[in-house]
């Protein structure tokens, strides 16, 4: 038996209580002498055992342990004194044993009571580190499947890429938009666009003809963005709104366009 398996079976509590017959306390003498982590475990059990019969010990009041001898000893008769002074013994180591005994149980009872506590609140913190573990890993699990739809969307067989390239007023930016020929729907990497502030919004718009048709408001910093969808587009163009979007394109702003090459 290993030494943790010992030391948790409980013999250690019996053998300090003197509650194991010879062959039990030699094994777990045996033991002590064998691992010190087993001696060191012993030695506080008895230890605290100590301490608790010092701490919890009482000197009756004078008056009640004369009046105690009394009831007991004083109605006998003299012939009576002459009783076997090893019977006498025999009570005395009784009643003394019965006294150590209710002390050692109450020990027990909070020694147990304290190891049960200490396995409840390790359960309770596995518990919550289990909880937080599997929130995370369903996070993950739901990124994970996010950035496959979006993969799976940017390598269709029927997705377009579209370069937006800067206009004369925003020269040098460069801009991509993932269009799907089948689902209509658009994704886009806001590449290098600057930052806007906080009043301010990009938004995507998606031509065909006369037809303009707005595909949402979006910030340079989100990277890769899944907006609107679009019916029909030939020509996509980003411009820059009012916060919230506009319902038509502000022309004195347009950041970059592009067309779809097919």
């Amino acid at each position: 038996m290993e030494a943790k398996e010992f030391i948790e079976s409980g013999i250690l509590e019996l053998y300090a209580s003197g509650a194991l017959d010879k062959n039990e306390r030699d094994e777990v003498e045996l033991m002590a002498k064998k691992f010190p982590e087993v001696a060191a475990e012993l030695n506080a059990i008895q230890l605290s055992l100590e301490k608790h019969s010092m701490l919890h010990a009482i000197t009756p009041p004078t008056e009640i342990k004369e009046k105690i001898q009394k009831e007991l000893f004083g109605n006998l008769k003299s012939e009576a004194i002459s009783v076997n002074h090893n019977n006498t013994r025999f009570y005395q180591y009784a009643v003394a044993a019965s006294v150590v005994l209710l002390m050692l149980s109450s020990f027990a009872a909070f020694y147990f009571a304290g190891k049960l506590n200490s396995a409840e609140n390790q359960l309770s913190l596995l518990q919550t580190q289990y909880d937080t573990l599997n929130k995370n890993m369903n996070l993950v699990i739901a990124n994970q499947s996010h950035l496959t739809d979006e993969m799976n969307m940017i390598n269709g067989m029927h997705t377009m890429k579209v370069k937006l390239s800067g206009t004369e007023k925003h020269p040098g930016m460069e801009v991509l938009v993932y269009y799907d020929m089948e689902t209509k729907n658009i994704m886009l990497d806001s590449g290098n666009l600057p930052q806007l502030p906080d009043s301010l919004r990009y938004q995507l718009w998606a031509m065909m003809d006369d037809k303009i048709i707005d595909a949402g408001t979006f910030n340079s910093k989100l990277g890769l963005i899944k907006l609107r969808p679009a019916s029909e587009a030939d020509v996509f163009a980003i411009t820059i709104e009012k916060q919230g979007g506009s319902a038509t394109p502000n022309y004195d702003e347009v950041v970059a366009n592009g067309k779809i090459s097919i």
